[in-house]
């Protein structure tokens, strides 16, 4: 028998019970007319005064029982209404503890816990609404994918309490830097992602190059006070893709190859270096990377054409860059993007006049005003190539210094681009062990020497010990004695 049948039946036993109950609490009642028809009866007959006076008496003890009666009854109402009110209250009561209970619960389930921004969750539920909502009226919006560098270094180092707060203040500065319509939810670890309505392509730039100054700007109150970066991936709808687990991926991407070819910049996953990660990973197919190659020879053939030394020597740049950022982990993919930008670091110098670019005695400072401006034009070129336009950071950073004293912009330690601090250290040293204008050749012991002086000055130490390292291979021994 189930438990409803049974509380059925013990309802029904009690409905059944409280039957005799009713009919006694109304009995008194009943016998009022009866009293008052035996008073009239007597009042017409004229029966004899004791019977009357009993019938009177009689009825009036009746009519005083029936009116305490009803006393009792309202007195039992009154309790009742005031015990029912009570019950309703802490109904009430008990109805706002369980409606506050699933606010909190519901919180839980849609909210991160340590920044308040919403979960992976809700994020993914916001997400397609605004897909639906871009998809409805025709319009696009922007998915950034930002990622805090170098926060595992961080975490284990300062202790997890340390990496929660920098979590939250990462948090907190990424919020403030986005519109009130934008959503910023956190991914998971490290990651966060933002999704921008009716954000085009420029505004989707701006709007991540922003956020990613800001953090690279701002000093967190951790260990007395850090500089961070982050890397950020942007990916648009409907263009990169109109599949939510396609924009999401495609916004990974571009982020991915954001901290892979050096950290602390903005990545769209149409840039060439994203694009050459991807085919590394066999993600895309052959002609992108056939139409790159042609265009970088295209351009090497404008540079050689215009200065001959400059054209070999960027040659030989590329060479030793490509075995260089692989000594400091960078994957072949990456390494081919940072060769790419070894061919064409000197491209701007096509803009510095013939009596100036192979002037045999040392420049004026007019002149060297003239060269500074080299590594300026050289983005700017490459950056009106589509497809190498990922190059422009690495090319305008390769004159950088690492304690600030570079140009053209007095970029600082790791907000120079990895690919940048491995050219300079290649073509700081190929120009001192190679004839030039104003100099001999200086042998490779002096070179050495020169780029460990500078280190930590002009150099980054990191890529100085690295490039040291590869110079011990037989391979590179004998491509400086076919140089010399």
């Amino acid at each position: 028998m189930s438990p409803a049948t049974v509380s059925d039946q013990a309802s029904a036993c009690e409905a059944t019970e409280d039957i005799p109950s009713v009919w006694r609490s109304l009995l008194p009642y009943t016998l009022v007319p009866a009293v008052g028809l035996l008073a009239i009866y007597i009042w017409h007959t004229g029966g004899n005064s004791i019977l009357d006076w009993g019938v009177y008496l009689g009825g009036a003890v009746l009519i005083g029982l029936v009116v305490l009666r009803q006393v009792f009854a309202i007195h039992e109402t009154v309790t009742y209404a005031k015990e029912l009110h009570i019950a309703q209250g802490e109904l009430r009561a008990n109805n706002q503890i369980i409606t506050e209970a699933n606010t909190r619960l519901e919180a839980l389930a849609t909210t991160d816990p340590l920044t308040g921004l919403p979960n992976h969750r809700a994020f993914i539920a916001a997400l397609d609404q605004e897909l639906k909502r871009s998809a409805r009226y025709g319009r696009s919006c922007t998915l950034l994918f930002l990622d805090l560098d170098h926060f595992k270094a961080l975490n284990d180092g300062y202790g997890h309490p340390i990496g929660d707060a920098v979590l939250q203040e990462f948090s907190a500065l990424v919020r403030t830097q986005l519109r009130g319509m934008d959503t910023l939810g956190r991914w998971g670890g490290e990651e966060f992602v933002a999704l921008l309505p009716e954000t085009d392509v420029e505004g989707a730039q701006t709007a991540a190059e922003y956020v990613r100054a800001s953090v690279a700007a701002h000093t967190f109150a951790v260990g007395g006070g850090v500089r961070l970066t982050c890397s950020v991936g942007i990916a648009i709808y409907p263009f990169d893709s109109e599949e939510r687990d396609g924009l999401i991926g495609a916004a990974d991407q571009a982020m991915y190859g954001a901290k892979k070819l050096g950290r602390n910049q903005v990545r769209t996953v149409n840039d060439a270096a994203v694009i050459a990660l991807a085919t590394e990973l066999g993600k895309s197919g052959s002609r992108e990377e056939a139409a790159l190659a042609g265009t970088v020879e295209a351009l090497v053939a404008l540079v050689e054409a215009r200065d001959r030394y400059t054209g070999r020597h960027a040659h030989h740049v590329a060479m030793l860059t490509t075995q260089l950022a692989m000594a400091l982990g960078q994957d072949a993919a990456e390494a081919h993007m940072i060769s790419m930008a070894g061919r064409l670091y000197d491209i701007g110098k096509v803009a510095i006049p013939d009596a100036v670019l192979r002037k045999p005695d040392r420049l004026t400072e007019e002149e060297w005003t003239l060269i500074r401006q080299h590594p300026v034009v050289g983005a700017d070129v490459v950056s009106r190539v589509p497809s190498l336009r990922a190059l422009a950071p690495v090319i305008r950073a390769h004159h950088e210094w690492w304690d600030g004293h570079g140009y053209p912009d007095k970029l600082v330690g790791e907000a120079i681009p990895l690919g940048a601090r491995i050219l300079a250290v290649v073509d700081a040293f190929l120009a001192m062990t190679t004839d030039r204008p104003y100099q001999e050749a200086h042998d490779t012991a002096w070179a050495l020497a020169e780029l460990r002086r500078c280190a930590g000055t002009q150099f980054d130490p990191g890529v100085v010990q690295a490039f040291e390292r590869i110079l011990m291979t037989e391979q590179v021994r004998s491509h400086f004695a076919e140089v010399a």
